[in-house]
């Protein structure tokens, strides 16, 4: 997530490499910086909904799809409201799409 939110420069140009200690190690371009960043960016929101999150939970019913409404500090709030499926559909969907290119 750090990478995410350091990769873009004030001026647009994007960075691909971070070392262990967060700090970035390559120039700042636009060339496949883009797509990698988008990609990575994608594969990161889709990992949130199958458990990469603050409390380690999935975030929806693998039975149904349904997107689950909430997080609480000790779970999620298991309601499947239309808002949080969509979320989670349309998250997925793109997520999707981005490995398909890759």
């Amino acid at each position: 997530a750090l990478l995410l939110l350091a990769a873009q420069d004030a001026d647009g140009r994007c960075r691909n490499r971070m070392n262990r200690f967060g700090q970035l190690t390559d120039e700042a371009r636009s060339e496949d910086c883009w797509g990698r960043s988008v990609w990575a960016l994608g594969a990161a929101a889709a990992r949130w909904f199958d458990g990469d999150n603050n409390i380690g939970a999935v975030r929806y019913d693998t039975s149904s799809g349904g997107g689950f409404n909430g997080m609480q500090r000790h779970g999620v709030n298991l309601n499947q409201g239309a808002e949080s499926t969509l979320a989670l559909v349309s998250t997925l969907q793109r997520a999707q799409l981005l490995v398909d290119a890759s």
